[in-house]
Formats: C-alpha cells, structure tokens, sequence
C-alpha cells in the first residue's frame, strides 16, 4: 500500500495513465491498483520467472489492462542461469509509452553497467514529462555505511562510487554515492523533481520510507 500511495501523491497517477513497474515480484502494488486504473495500463516486468507466473494467474487472467512478462536477465539473486547481462537489456516496449515507470528495489541490486543501461531504457520509453520514481541506498560518503559494504572490482572505473554487501553476488545489496547517481541521470536527461526523500536504510532520523526515493522527469531533448 505504501508505493501505491506515493505513486498517487508523489507521481500524481491518474486512472488514464500508461505505468510501467520494473521489478513487479508478485504483483503486490498491481493488486492495489486495479481498482484505480480504468482508460490507462500497467505493465510489470520481473527476472524472477515464478513471481511473474503467480501474477499472471492471479492478476492478469481476470484484469486485461494489467500484464506481466518475465524478462530472461541475469540476477545474481534471481536468475542467475541467465546469460543476458542487464547492460544489454533492452526493454520490450515502443519509445515515449509509459506516463509513469517506477522501479522499488531494482537499483538497490544492481551495479553501474546494468543501471546505466536501464535509465536510458526508462528515457527511451517514458512519454515526454513523463516521471520515474525508484529507489536507492544513496549516501554522500561511501565509507560511512552502518552496514558491512566492501568495495568490488577495484579496477572499474565506476569502483569508487559504489559498495556493495557480498562481492561474491555484488547484486544481494548495493549502495551508491548520491552525487555519482544523481549525475547519471542529468546525464540522460532525467531531472529530478524536489529534493530525495531519503529513507531510513542507513539509519537516517528523517526518513519517508525504508529506501531512499528519487522522482524524475524526462526532459524532452531540442
């Protein structure tokens, strides 16, 4: 219920609106939606191949404007037999689709080739103004995490500015430098709306959820 009240808020979702949500599991914010979204759609993907087939049986079957696809990338957590690397994922969908994509603890498990590649994924298919919403563990230095997070692959010339949890399966758990994230998507032409709403992950007093939450908007380009 939480995201389903921040997309309404926050991403000012309307009933006619186009959404796309990355990382969809079960369908869990679908189910709070389909009451909501009556002229517009909402697309989930998901690597995990059993949550998409419980949301299809569950959700799909008795709502059409709700659809939810298995995408074959590879995830150290949840699909790991893959041999599709998310950098080289390119999101099933036309250009300039969705009024709204939002991604809950997507970038939080996955390291910069990959992330790079699906900002400009949700550039290519978010409608002009249209608004991202996704969550991060941002934090303005690295070497004050509350949590164990070790550097991993110290030869990247992205190594600086992330750290992950386990280097064995560096998607269990990543946390980004704010400034490194925030320049990729002004980068890309995603422009943040407002200030993060930093969340309490790292032990934060003021906090509006668990992740920290950034909004953006794509600005069209001249």
């Amino acid at each position: 219920m939480e995201f389903t009240i921040y997309l309404k808020l926050l991403c000012s979702l309307k009933p006619y609106h186009h959404v796309l949500e990355i990382g969809c599991g079960c369908g869990r914010i679908a189910q709070n939606l389909i009451d909501y979204i009556d002229e517009g759609s909402y697309e989930g993907i998901d690597v995990n191949k059993k949550v998409i087939q419980y949301a299809k049986k569950k959700i799909e079957q008795e709502h059409r404007k709700f659809k939810f696809h298995h995408i074959n990338v590879y995830s150290g957590s949840y699909n790991s037999e893959s041999n599709v690397m998310p950098s080289d994922f390119r999101f099933p969908y036309r250009d300039n689709n969705f009024d709204i994509v939002f991604a809950s603890s997507v970038f939080t498990h996955m390291t910069p080739p990959g992330l790079r590649n699906y900002i400009c994924e949700i550039y290519r298919v978010l409608k002009p103004n249209g608004i991202l919403m996704s969550t991060f563990h941002l934090t303005k230095d690295l070497t004050q995490l509350v949590t164990n997070y070790v550097d991993v692959r110290p030869d990247s010339m992205d190594s600086k500015y992330y750290k992950v949890a386990d280097v064995n399966i560096p998607e269990i758990n990543v946390a980004y430098d704010e400034n490194y994230i925030l320049n990729l998507f002004k980068n890309d032409n995603l422009s943040l709306i407002g200030a993060p709403y930093f969340g309490k992950w790292n032990n934060r007093e003021n906090h509006l959820s668990w992740q920290d939450i950034l909004l953006l908007k794509k600005v069209p380009l001249k």
